[in-house]
């Protein structure tokens, strides 16, 4: 079973591009493992500047939705961070991201469970990201 999470573009794509390594939820959860980044089909455009400046780099114009981006370990939820992405009140910290070919699939509020179908195309993309 590999868990999800639903992050609104440009904020998801800062994750899979290696730039945002903490989540901002307004909850917590007791797990820690690996977790799939869900690319939700909302897109904050109003965000864009902000995520262009703590990123160092443009968004690119073609945002993936409404799909699975990225893996990554929620390692740790913190209530304090210097990272400047954080803004809490808490902050769920991501290691290990690796971005992966969109797999499409449809978003949830909270933490989810991917499909079978779902898992299955993510656990093949990252086999073929990691034979690259």
């Amino acid at each position: 079973m590999l868990r999800a999470l639903s992050i609104r573009q440009p904020w998801a794509w800062a994750v899979a591009a290696g730039h945002k390594c903490v989540e901002n939820r307004t909850w917590r959860v007791s797990y820690r493992g690996p977790l799939a980044i869900h690319a939700s089909r909302m897109v904050e455009t109003q965000a864009f500047p902000r995520c262009e400046r703590l990123a160092g780099e443009p968004v690119p114009p073609h945002l993936a939705t409404g799909a699975v981006i990225a893996v990554a370990h929620l390692v740790d939820i913190v209530m304090r961070s210097d990272d400047p992405w954080f803004e809490g009140p808490w902050g769920w910290v991501l290691d290990d991201v690796m971005p992966i070919c969109p797999v499409q699939c449809p978003g949830q509020q909270q933490l989810f469970t991917l499909p079978d179908d779902v898992e299955q195309a993510v656990r093949h993309a990252i086999r073929k990201r990691a034979a690259a």
